[in-house]
C-alpha cells in the first residue's frame, strides 16, 4: 500500500511538471493595448542640481494607439508620474513631486517569428528591447535598456506562475553593473518595461502589471488593476451639475458644496497624485460636507465624488 501511495506521487509529480513545462512552451506574447506597468524608480547617489528632478519618480506606462513608422506598425508608449528630489543620505524624498510627467516615449513593436521586442524613440532605427529567445550563457543586447558593457550573461532560465499560466523566465547577472535580476515573457524586466535592465546604486523596481483590467505580477486576481495615478491624469469635469470646493487651495478644512439634485448616494475619496488614498472612504449625508486635511503634507490632490453612478474629480492644493 505504501509503495503505490509512493509511486501515485511521483505520478503526480510528473504529471504537474509536464503540464507546467507544456505551458512555458507556449509563447506569451507582449500585450499591446489595455496594458499598465507600474514602476517606481529609486536613486542611491547624489546628483547635480540640475538633474534633481530626474533622480526619483514613481510612473506608469501604459499603451496610446498605434503609429507607422519606417513601414511597420509600433505601439505608442505613454509615460505619466511623477518625480521627487533626492534628498542626500535621506533617499527619495516623497513628500511632494517637483515635476509632473505626461509625455510620450517612444513605440514598442514585436517580432513574433522571432520572439523579440523593439523600441523607437525619436531616431530613425529601432533597437533591441527584449529578446525573448535568449540561451543560458547569452550575452543581453546592448539597447535602450542597458548601456552596461560588462558580462551581462543568461545565467539560468526557469518558469513563473503568472495569472493562471507559466512563462518563461530569463535570469541574468550584470558582471560589475549590479544585482542579479530577471526578464519575463510578455511583461519584460522586474525593472521596469523601459528602465535599465540592471540596478545597483539606483534602478527601478516593477511594481505591478496589469492587462484588461487584471493585476497578473506580481500577484494575480480576477479584479482591478494596478492603475495607481488614473485619478491624478484624467480629471473629469461636470459642466451641467458641477460641485464647489472651497477654499482651494486650503490648509485645514476643506468644504464641499454638492448640487441640488435628488442624490441618493454619494461617496468622498481624496487621492495623491500617484493614485493613493489618501483619507477613509467619506459617506456624505448632507449637501454641504467639511474634510479634515490639516494632517495631510502639502502638495496637490484629487477629490473623487461618486454621486450614484457618476463620478467627478475635482483638483485640490493643500497649503
Amino acid at each position: 500500500m505504501k509503495k503505490i501511495l509512493t509511486n501515485l506521487i511521483l505520478v503526480a509529480a510528473f504529471l504537474y511538471g509536464m503540464n507546467a513545462d507544456g505551458q512555458t512552451n507556449v509563447y506569451h506574447p507582449f500585450p499591446f493595448s489595455n496594458a499598465t506597468w507600474r514602476v517606481d524608480f529609486f536613486t542611491g547617489a547624489m546628483v547635480t542640481t540640475s538633474t534633481l528632478c530626474f533622480s526619483c519618480y514613481k510612473c506608469q506606462y501604459q499603451i496610446s494607439g498605434d503609429t507607422i513608422i519606417g513601414g511597420c506598425n509600433y505601439h505608442k508608449i505613454m509615460k505619466t508620474g511623477s518625480d521627487y528630489n533626492y534628498d542626500g543620505n535621506l533617499g527619495c524624498n516623497f513628500n511632494m513631486p517637483t515635476c509632473i510627467e505626461n509625455q510620450y516615449m517612444g513605440a514598442l513593436r514585436e517580432d513574433l517569428i522571432t520572439r523579440k521586442v523593439y523600441f523607437i524613440n525619436g531616431s530613425i532605427t529601432d533597437t533591441i528591447l527584449y529578446d525573448f529567445t535568449l540561451n543560458v550563457g547569452d550575452t543581453l543586447h546592448v539597447g535602450f535598456n542597458n548601456h552596461c558593457f560588462y558580462n551581462d550573461t543568461i545565467s539560468s532560465i526557469d518558469s513563473v506562475l503568472i495569472g493562471t499560466h507559466y512563462r518563461k523566465r530569463w535570469n541574468y547577472n550584470i558582471g560589475g553593473c549590479g544585482m542579479p535580476s530577471s526578464i519575463i515573457e510578455g511583461i519584460g524586466s522586474t525593472h521596469g518595461l523601459l528602465e535599465e535592465l540592471y540596478s545597483f546604486e539606483s534602478g527601478g523596481d516593477l511594481i505591478c502589471f496589469s492587462q484588461n483590467d487584471t493585476t497578473y505580477y506580481p500577484n494575480y486576481n480576477t479584479s482591478g488593476n494596478c492603475d495607481l495615478i488614473t485619478v491624478g491624469i484624467n480629471e473629469i469635469l461636470n459642466k451641467e451639475d458641477p460641485i464647489s470646493i472651497f477654499p482651494n487651495p486650503a490648509t485645514d478644512l476643506l468644504t464641499i458644496s454638492l448640487p441640488a439634485t435628488n442624490i441618493k448616494s454619494c461617496i468622498l475619496n481624496l487621492y495623491d497624485m500617484l493614485g493613493e488614498k489618501m483619507l477613509p472612504t467619506h459617506t456624505l449625508n448632507l449637501k454641504l460636507e467639511t474634510l479634515n486635511i490639516s494632517s495631510l503634507p502639502q502638495g496637490i490632490y484629487f477629490l473623487e465624488v461618486m454621486m450614484d453612478n457618476e463620478k467627478v474629480v475635482r483638483k485640490v492644493v493643500k497649503m
